[in-house]
């Protein structure tokens, strides 16, 4: 890489290791902030992106990759910040987000990717910093966080999703009433 790498997926079933960042080369051949590493080879996932990428979730069931970054395009057509690979092409998710997608975490039980960062809308409508993706359409995680969600983890066993930020070492936690300050740290229960 002639850069930073900034995420990474793995993708047991066929042992590629997918490296998202901001670089523009992978094992000296061109690879546009996204690339995949076989065990013996460097790939591009088609044209790539046009800026940074932050953030990957793999979805072994469909495999499918998702990412996340700063980006405007992915694989030459308009994706904003949020795109999909599927192996040989890229698509977008909805209309995507009005600013960066630092974090992503994918619910494979519920087949919901959840993205966090510094946007204040996804897909045209109020999502701050937190949304959820159904495959069909995103949805705001109630009336979001004040602040950018640098990190993300799905639980499974306790279907719950935490959030992380960095400026101010503040996170937040969702129940059903809305959101509640913890340190460091945030939780949402599905």
């Amino acid at each position: 890489m002639n850069g930073i790498v900034r995420a990474l997926a793995w993708d047991a079933g066929s042992s590629t290791l997918f490296v998202g960042g901001d670089f523009t080369t992978a094992g000296g051949n061109p690879a546009n902030y996204i690339a995949s590493w076989d065990g013996s080879a460097w790939s591009t996932l088609g044209a790539g992106m046009d800026n940074a990428v932050f953030a990957l979730a793999w979805d072994a069931a469909s495999s499918t990759l998702f990412v996340g970054g700063v980006f405007t395009t992915a694989g030459g057509n308009p994706a904003n910040r949020i795109a999909r690979w599927d192996g040989s092409a890229w698509s977008t998710l909805g209309a995507g987000m009005d600013n960066a997608v630092f974090a992503l975490a994918w619910d494979a039980a519920s087949h919901t990717l959840f993205a966090g960062g510094a946007f204040t809308t996804a897909e045209g409508n109020p999502a701050n910093r937190i949304a959820s993706w159904d495959g069909t359409s995103w949805s705001a995680l109630d009336t979001g966080v004040d602040n950018v969600v640098y990190a993300l983890a799905w639980d499974a066993a306790s279907n719950t999703l935490f959030a992380g930020e960095l400026h101010h070492s503040w996170g937040y936690r969702y129940r059903q009433l809305g959101w509640f300050l913890l340190v460091g740290a945030g939780r949402w229960y599905g």
